[in-house]
């Protein structure tokens, strides 16, 4: 592979590893603001008032936080899938994706975990028959160091908060028309700074005025812990209209998050990579 297309490369793989960022970047800690504070076997139903509960104060309520169980999620949009895991009591957060370079045909899979103030990622490539000059990376956990990622894109290297998708000040932009019986809808405000986490900056502008009343629609399981929550996004240039969701699901029943048992330290390639 000459340099041109060894730089291209590895200019998609930073594409790639920015959109797991963005999608799990770990935001604002929930704890002490304003969710349940009762473990998910035992959550305590507020007591009786005369004035119904207030749908959107429900939603925010029903969004992981440190007190949830540990569960498995899967973020979507238009290009990308992530699947992962999330372990509040470990402080641990697991995240997988795989990115295929339409050029250069063959497929990036990626691995990233952290666990409290501990970061180790594993990258691999498949379908690369007759490329040469990828990078050759350890199969086992790389650890990360800190100090060595780069950039404001750089990848999240404590464990923050459950809040996985950054859902908290996405949903405290919501206008909901209907609530109840675990299904809520409306219109969500998706043109401020909040909206990053679920858009891009491209993609905000592109969708102009529309962007202040885009549909959604949440679902909120028997214990009032959220399982879904989705955007529908319109066309915008040559990207067609396309859901963006989140879906969580396994509380209590999902994979531990853990510090590996066999881990190295990541090489110069890995860093460059992820740091573009």
């Amino acid at each position: 592979m000459d340099m041109r297309r060894r730089t291209t490369t590895i200019n998609t793989f930073r594409r790639a590893t920015v959109t797991a960022a963005a999608l799990a970047a770990i935001t604002g800690t929930l704890a002490g603001c304003g969710q349940d504070t009762a473990g998910s076997a035992q959550w305590a139903a507020p007591a009786a008032t005369s004035a119904a509960p207030n749908p959107k104060e429900t939603l925010l309520a029903a969004l992981p936080n440190e007190t949830r169980p540990g569960f498995s999620y899967t973020i979507k949009d238009w290009e990308t899938t992530i699947t992962g895991e999330v372990a509040p009591k470990s402080k641990g957060v697991h995240l997988r994706l795989s990115y295929k370079e339409p050029e250069l045909g063959f497929t990036m899979h990626m691995a990233y975990l952290t666990v409290d103030q501990q970061t180790w990622t594993k990258i691999t490539f498949t379908e690369t028959k007759g490329l040469t000059g990828l990078p050759k990376l350890p199969t086992k956990w790389m650890k990360l160091d800190p100090a060595k990622l780069t950039g404001d894109d750089s990848l999240p290297t404590t464990y923050e908060s459950a809040d996985v998708a950054g859902l908290k000040p996405v949903v405290a932009n919501t206008t909901i028309t209907q609530g109840g019986s675990g299904k809520y809808s409306g219109t969500i405000d998706l043109s401020g700074p909040a909206a990053t986490d679920v858009l891009s900056e491209e993609t905000i502008a592109g969708i102009g005025d529309a962007a202040k009343k885009l549909p959604f629609e949440a679902t909120v399981d028997a214990e009032r812990r959220l399982t879904s929550f989705v955007v529908h996004v319109p066309t915008v240039g040559k990207t067609k209209a396309y859901d963006y969701s989140v879906t969580i699901r396994d509380y209590g029943k999902a994979p531990a998050v853990a510090v590996p048992a066999d881990t190295v330290s990541a090489p110069a390639a890995a860093y460059e990579i992820l740091n573009g």
